[in-house]
């Protein structure tokens, strides 16, 4: 009997993992995977030169720069006290990062046939996966990559 009841929670298990994500896959919209429950894993992009960092999904471009897509709640003033750093005053802006990046590529091991190459960064493979429950401090299982282009801001 323990090994049927033992079978059956497994059999279960894999028919619900496979039913959650049931008609999501990789040919799927950005929309259909969020409404599905599965979990986008996109990266963040330093903004504001590096002070903070912001979801890839959450930016758009001018064709020129990347942005948030929304504003964004930063701290405007530090207030210096024995309890330490806190923020003061609060504003919402607009953040901004370098769509284009320039990288020194040089070509052997002497840096004598060295170039420098602009690289766009508007284009990231996003792992999509579904959440492990009963895992400290979370777990993923990855069932698919997506590209993801950031959208031109409107």
């Amino acid at each position: 009997m323990k090994k049927f009841a033992l079978a059956s929670c497994l059999v279960l298990s894999l028919v619900s993992t496979s039913a959650f994500a049931a008609g999501v896959n990789a040919n799927s919209s950005w929309a259909e995977i969020e409404r599905s429950g599965l979990v986008a894993l996109s990266p963040k992009i330093a903004m504001n030169g590096g002070t903070h960092y912001i979801d890839v999904m959450k930016t758009c471009s001018t064709g020129q720069q990347i942005l948030t897509a929304k504003p964004v709640q930063i701290c405007t003033n530090y207030v210096h006290d024995r309890r330490g750093v806190e923020c003061s005053s609060w504003a919402d802006q607009v953040l901004s990062a370098p769509l284009f990046s320039q990288v020194l590529v040089c070509e052997g091991r002497d840096s004598t046939n060295c170039k420098i190459v602009t690289e766009k960064y508007d284009t990231f493979t996003i792992g999509v996966a579904e959440v492990l429950p009963g895992r400290a401090g979370g777990g993923y299982n990855v069932l698919f990559n997506k590209e993801f282009v950031i959208p031109s801001c409107n």
